[in-house]
């Protein structure tokens, strides 16, 4: 399926962080967020957590493109593509890459669970390691 055909708070809030507008998408988060990065086992605990993991990010300015989406009962995946020009620092799980100017993209998966209209839950899929090779002075 594709992300236009799906309304969902999980893709408002990347419309909301791809543009910027962090605020809005923090309205879109549980208060009780619970979210795990597998790629390098961090826990992110409500809207400060997705806050600052979204700052961490921000280095990147090409944002998410989704280029799948399943749905199921309260449940959505998603897979998609994050990166863009590694224009600032990119803070990921305490580690971080002051910028190269160079094209970075990576591949995700993101599972998630909605509650009540709001983003109750998330666990990110992605290669550390490759990521990790492409924000890396060289």
């Amino acid at each position: 399926m594709d992300a236009t055909d799906v309304d969902s708070p999980l893709l408002r809030m990347i419309d909301f962080l791809n543009s910027g507008d962090v605020d809005s998408a923090m309205k879109l988060i549980a208060p009780d967020f619970e979210g795990e990065e597998v790629p390098h086992g961090g826990i992110i605990r409500g809207r400060d957590g997705v806050r600052a993991e979204a700052e961490g990010w921000a280095g990147l300015d090409g944002g998410q493109r989704i280029s799948n989406v399943i749905v199921s009962g309260d449940r959505i995946v998603l897979e998609g593509v994050i990166g863009g020009t590694h224009s600032g620092q990119v803070t990921i799980g305490g580690e971080a890459f002051p910028p190269t100017g160079r094209h970075v993209e990576i591949r995700f998966c993101t599972i998630g669970t909605i509650r009540d209209g709001m983003v109750a839950r998330e666990v990110h899929y992605y290669d550390m390691a490759a990521l990790r090779a492409q924000l890396s002075a060289r």
